[in-house]
């Protein structure tokens, strides 16, 4: 896996939390906005739904809000990694990076940013090409 794929792959697992958390959120309100010992998580049928601690589910929504900023953050500091070692072009690293701070934008920056990261890495895995020129001697 090369730094492209590193930052695609965070890129991914920042929406991923940031969604989770978002759902867990929303869980929360539901329930009486986390007054009750015991949320009720609501699965499609024909599963039953799920009874969990309510502090569990706090705190798994903190633990995955930070997490998807952190790699929202991590992910911005591979793409400046990259552009300062020349493995990506100022135009990629331009948009990668507006597409990286969007993703902190929830619902549509970070739909935005998944669609993005998540569609370059499995174009680039599945051709073979790059979406963006490389600079010259990569």
């Amino acid at each position: 896996m090369n730094s492209s794929d590193v930052g695609n792959f965070i890129g991914g697992v920042s929406f991923i939390a940031s969604a989770s958390s978002k759902h867990l959120e929303n869980v929360l309100k539901r329930n009486f906005r986390g007054h009750t010992p015991i949320s009720l998580i609501k699965t499609p049928k024909p599963l039953s739904n799920i009874k969990v601690s309510t502090n569990l589910l706090k705190n798994s929504s903190k633990v995955l809000k930070v997490g998807g900023n952190l790699a929202g953050g991590i992910g911005l500091g591979v793409t400046a990694y990259q552009y300062v070692n020349g493995e990506i072009s100022r135009e990629e690293a331009t948009v990668d990076g507006i597409m990286g701070i969007a993703g902190f934008f929830w619902p549509f920056g970070t739909a935005a940013s998944l669609l993005y990261f998540g569609g370059k890495l499995i174009y680039e895995g599945v051709s073979g090409e790059t979406v963006f020129d490389k600079p010259a001697g990569n």
